[in-house]
């Protein structure tokens, strides 16, 4: 496991207000799609505060991506506490043919979409509620077509805004253990004239111990701040028989991932020996 360490500080821009809309800053986000116009878009909304985590879900009834105020479909706060901010998309611009759209050209019958980016105001109507906060969004693509076939689905780079003072992050690591940092993991695996699979799972530490995302504390309340920024990339094992296949976990969970791993040992080899490679980056804002 090949793990990159960019570990600098958070930034947060967030404040729910009480009467009228307060603007708290724009999300640069960035999709992929063929012609934006006749796209199909979702946006998904992640909040992370001192009191909860908070997930939205926005689509206009077109299910097109216009300007504009876009329709709130799912907020998962359900007490009326913390209401569903009010998002605002401005017009979409190129950003190049594959630009910072990582794997636009993967998804299916998509390698003739670009990569593309919009600016999405945030606006809330409750008071400010302080340091930490976070706010991050995505955007889901997808085109129907009877046509050409279906395109997509893509789901664009996450894009964060923060206006608290940076958190030291230099303790914290990425391990195979949940008990001490382990960077690389040795796996034996049985031949048994088929596929044999096993699933592991990947760890937030700090200071050498685990960081749970999972605890109502502030410890844990970091931990979620801290996997909210990751970038995670897999690249892939160096044998052909061998696959693994990342799932990740919720940022409230203590996991990061799950990879299963998959070996084909139908031809019945003597021994098969392959590396997997993956990168875990947590980046600054």
């Amino acid at each position: 496991m090949k793990m990159t360490r960019y570990f600098l500080g958070l930034l947060m821009l967030l404040s729910f207000g009480g009467q009228a809309d307060t603007y708290v800053g724009d999300l640069h986000t960035y999709f992929g799609a063929g012609n934006p116009a006749m796209t199909n878009f979702t946006l998904y909304l992640e909040v992370v505060t001192p009191h909860g985590t908070y997930y939205g879900t926005y689509q206009e009834p077109s299910q097109r991506l216009n300007t504009g105020n876009i329709t709130n479909i799912y907020w998962s706060d359900t007490t009326g506490t913390i209401h569903a901010p009010r998002l605002n998309m401005g017009a979409a611009s190129g950003a190049g043919s594959i630009g910072p759209c990582p794997g636009v050209h993967d998804a299916p019958n998509t390698s003739a979409w670009g990569c593309y980016f919009t600016n999405i105001s945030v606006y809330v109507d409750q008071p400010v509620g302080g340091c930490p906060w976070l706010i991050s969004s995505y955007i889901t693509t997808f085109y129907h077509s009877t046509f050409t076939g279906d395109q997509g689905p893509y789901t664009g780079p996450k894009a964060h805004n923060s206006s608290c003072p940076p958190v030291a992050v230099a303790p914290y690591d990425v391990s195979w253990d949940e008990n001490y940092v382990a960077h690389n993991k040795t796996v034996r695996l049985p031949g048994g004239g088929g596929v044999v699979t096993q699933t592991l799972s990947t760890y937030l530490m700090k200071d050498g111990q685990l960081c749970d995302g999972s605890q109502p504390d502030e410890r844990g309340l970091y931990c979620r701040l801290v996997a909210q920024l990751m970038t995670f990339t897999a690249s892939g094992c160096d044998d052909a028989r061998v696959s693994v296949t990342p799932t990740p976990h919720p940022i409230t969970d203590k996991q990061l991932h799950d990879m299963v791993l998959q070996v084909n040992t139908s031809n019945n080899v003597p021994a098969i020996a392959a590396t997997c490679r993956f990168q875990y980056i947590l980046n600054e804002l």
